[in-house]
């Protein structure tokens, strides 16, 4: 299989990003403090962890299928996660027989198709993840 090389520039918002609202996935970096973080639409800048904190903290996940998704809570009840708002479905398997999860969050709420076995086992979801625009879920979702 033939190799190619791509030449690509990723362009980071900079400065002293204290009070600033970078969109979902946005990376900025905050020269005052030379730190690295990526957004979530809904906090500032200075709430939001670390990229790479190795806390239970961290700011992210990754799901099977290579979406990253932003951990906004995580306390002693568990994990808050907060999927963006691009996503439209949550693909079979997706969060089955993770222990940590609580609740899964969306703003707005896009999702119109949940796959079976997503949430299955997930023995701390206390909220399940319904929409209005929810077209398809399946018996065996959670």
């Amino acid at each position: 299989m033939p190799t190619h090389n791509i030449n690509t520039t990723i362009k980071l918002k900079r400065g002293n990003l204290d009070s600033t609202i970078l969109a979902q996935g946005e990376p900025g970096y905050d020269t005052t403090d030379n730190v690295l973080k990526v957004g979530d639409g809904i906090h500032e800048y200075n709430e939001l962890p670390e990229l790479g904190s190795k806390s239970k903290e961290s700011a992210f996940i990754l799901l099977p299928d290579g979406t990253l998704c932003n951990i906004y809570s995580y306390n002693q009840n568990g994990l808050i996660i907060l999927l963006p708002k691009e996503i439209t479905a949550i693909r079979y398997d997706c969060f089955k027989n993770n222990q940590d999860i609580i609740a899964v969050e969306q703003s707005p709420r896009t999702v119109t198709n949940i796959g079976p076995q997503s949430f299955a086992n997930c023995t701390k979801l206390i909220r399940p993840f319904f929409t209005s625009v929810m077209t398809k879920i399946y018996a065996a979702t959670y």
